[in-house]
């Protein structure tokens, strides 16, 4: 395709020269008016660029970032009333681009040309290039089924896609250029736990954040629960952030009524637990402890055991594994408060850690993560297990020196129910992953350096003291 060069010459004949000139390889435009042209390049003399300077500069700013080049000619030892400063202080086009002297040398002025056309032509096909990124983002963007907005590096909303505004009832207007805290459908603590996404996001090294829930209102009015997805990029030289809410109300519903269910029937099945093993010392000391029945009392004795530790479990399942205030714990502490909590006459565990370190958890649920692991040592280790707890590679450790979890079993072992230990629930380690997840940690099982067990939680927020 031909560049086009329009001439904003005032000498008619030098007018004409020019024109003969480059009409040898370019397309070029003359106007009688005086107006200018939207052209690839336009050529000015000294007498003319006075008049066309803030037509000129007005064109250049109006299609920046392409390159709309401007070339002065101008007669040797001629000054100049117009400031022909590169790019302003806010980056914008510079007024002339380069400057050729007169009498013109015909290879020099078609080398200089060709130069400016070269960087106008790379400039456009950029611009096209970014268009079209431009163009399948939104696509891709609109195409998202869940609610989603895109927020600058001021944190306002410079794009957001349909399925917001439909779960929101709000309108394009009313979202864009507004920050999240301006919006009605958002409360003070969903504020709050965006921006805590949004300053935890890129901190395990891919610019993603770890899973938030928050609350929001929809277009009725009612409460939803999403889980929040935060991703940092860069579009155009400037950093966004991606916000992607997904609706988990079902989920939460659910999980509601599993947890009013489980309340129920712990509650129900405490009552006549109690009773029974009240009543079980008040038999025994009518049954000759060498007659056939004894044996049977003691296995009713263990049933009732196990079905106390299945109640405590339940409940600790599905109730006690939500993490509701996350701050930073003394490491060390938490760790000697968790040993004190198990029935053992083993030895404190070794406590690989230097100085005061503090990790960002709910302490409570910290402390029953370690309890349960300690648990699950002591009762897979015997009596003469040893723990080591320590911090490694952005998260903690506890392993031991028992007999280990075969590397088939090691999935298995944090289902419900999966225990192999005929007095076991199974449903000790799946509450440490519960805990985990619902901190956003990652919980990796290996062999420990004994031989042993080794539970690995990676994700963690640790700070040396």
């Amino acid at each position: 395709m031909t560049n086009r060069i329009q001439l904003l010459v005032d000498d008619e004949g030098n007018r004409a020269a020019l024109r003969s000139l480059l009409e040898q390889r370019y397309a070029v435009v003359v106007d009688d008016e005086g107006d200018l042209r939207d052209v690839d390049l336009h050529v000015v003399d000294d007498r003319t660029l006075p008049t066309y300077r803030d037509r000129l500069l007005e064109h250049s700013h109006a299609v920046h970032p392409t390159f709309a080049p401007t070339l002065l000619v101008r007669r040797e030892d001629t000054r100049i009333d117009v400031d022909l400063s590169l790019p302003d202080a806010d980056g914008g086009p510079a007024i002339v681009d380069d400057v050729v002297e007169a009498p013109v040398d015909k290879a020099s002025l078609f080398r200089r040309l060709e130069n400016l056309l070269v960087r106008r032509n790379q400039s456009i096909a950029l611009a096209r290039r970014y268009e079209e990124s431009e163009t399948r983002f939104e696509g891709l963007f609109q195409a998202i089924p869940d609610p989603a907005f895109v927020l600058d590096a001021e944190r306002a909303i410079t794009e957001v896609n349909d399925a917001f505004l439909d779960a929101t009832g709000l309108t394009y207007a009313a979202v864009v250029d507004r920050r999240p805290d301006d919006l009605p459908v958002f409360d003070d603590d969903a504020v709050a736990r965006l921006h805590d996404r949004l300053d935890a996001t890129g901190s395990d090294g891919d610019g993603t954040s770890a899973a938030e829930t928050l609350t929001y209102r929809d277009a009725d009015g009612d409460t939803r629960h999403a889980e929040l997805r935060v991703r940092n990029d860069t579009v155009a030289g400037e950093p966004t952030a991606v916000v992607v809410m997904h609706d988990v109300t079902a989920i939460h519903e659910t999980n509601r009524q599993l947890e009013e269910f489980a309340s129920i029937v712990t509650h129900d099945l405490r009552n006549p637990l109690q009773v029974a093993k009240a009543r079980l010392p008040m038999v025994e000391p009518a049954v000759d402890e060498d007659a056939p029945a004894a044996d049977h009392l003691d296995v009713i004795d263990g049933s009732l055991d196990r079905i106390d530790s299945l109640v405590d479990g339940v409940r600790s399942l599905v109730r006690e594994t939500d993490v509701e205030e996350r701050r930073p714990v003394a490491f060390r502490d938490v760790v000697e408060r968790a040993w004190r909590t198990v029935e053992t006459d083993d030895d404190a565990p070794v406590l690989d850690v230097d100085g005061e370190p503090t990790v960002e958890a709910d302490p409570a649920r910290l402390q029953q993560l370690l309890e349960n692991l300690f648990r699950n040592a002591h009762d897979h280790g015997g009596d003469d297990v040893t723990v080591r707890v320590g911090l490694d590679d952005g998260g903690f450790y506890v392993a031991d020196d028992g007999p280990g979890i075969p590397p088939e079993e090691r999935a298995d072992v944090l289902e419900t129910g999966y225990t192999t230990s005929n007095d076991g629930t199974g449903l000790g380690l799946k509450i440490v992953s519960e805990i985990a997840d619902a901190h956003g940690w990652d919980l990796t099982i290996a062999e420990s350096a004994a031989g042993g067990a080794r539970f690995e939680i990676g994700g963690v927020d640790v700070t040396d003291s």
